[in-house]
């Protein structure tokens, strides 16, 4: 068994056909689109630090979770209504959307803050309790 290649070497390419793979694509032109309009040149994460600091919270990826619930009540009180197949202004799918990047930008805040690297999370289990 030859040693794992490294992502330089062998980098991972989304395929469009599968349903998950293409959420992914949409996910991260959705999040490039929205670091563009709304972070900090330099800091990708300055909007959410900000949020955190003004909540409060003892961690800022909390306020991408925060996020999160803000899209679930959205859909919560969409289908309450009778209108989530009709929205007046924002497509369910935009608000699926919204709270999959929210969900992974809070995933990436969290490696971020606490130094993780490439290999441990690509590897997690060779630094549990390490």
């Amino acid at each position: 068994m030859g040693s794992a290649k490294s992502l330089e070497e062998d980098p991972i390419v989304l395929d469009p056909s599968q349903p998950f793979e293409r959420a992914l694509i949409g996910m991260v032109i959705t999040y490039r689109n929205k670091k563009a309009d709304y972070a900090v040149d330099g800091d990708p994460f300055s909007n959410f630090s900000d949020t955190a600091d003004w909540a409060d919270f003892k961690y800022r990826w909390q306020s991408s979770l925060f996020n999160c619930v803000q899209k679930l009540s959205r859909i919560k009180a969409l289908i309450k209504n009778g209108r989530d197949s009709a929205t007046a202004n924002e497509p369910v799918d935009d608000t699926l959307l919204d709270n999959a990047v929210y969900a992974v930008i809070a995933y990436a805040q969290h490696l971020f803050d606490e130094g993780r690297t490439l290999d441990q999370v690509l590897h997690p289990l060779r630094y549990i309790n390490k």
